[in-house]
């Protein structure tokens, strides 16, 4: 696995050592932006969320943050 990958929520979370919760609540207080942390699929509700893991990592600090 390398940093530069882009992955699904389930597993990002278990990659960064953090919740799918957290994942979202760091979505809508902007620490992490559409475009450079995470991908939306599609714009529907039920889209994918790919998070790129090298930019999380970057934004959550290596520990990432719960």
């Amino acid at each position: 696995m390398t940093n530069s990958q882009w992955v699904r929520t389930p597993d990002a979370a278990k990659i960064l050592g953090v919740s799918k919760t957290t994942l979202r609540r760091r979505r809508q207080d902007k620490t992490l932006l559409l475009g450079t942390h995470y991908l939306k699929t599609s714009s529907s509700d039920s889209a994918w969320i790919l998070y790129h893991i090298g930019e999380v990592k970057n934004a959550l600090g290596e520990g990432g943050a719960e």
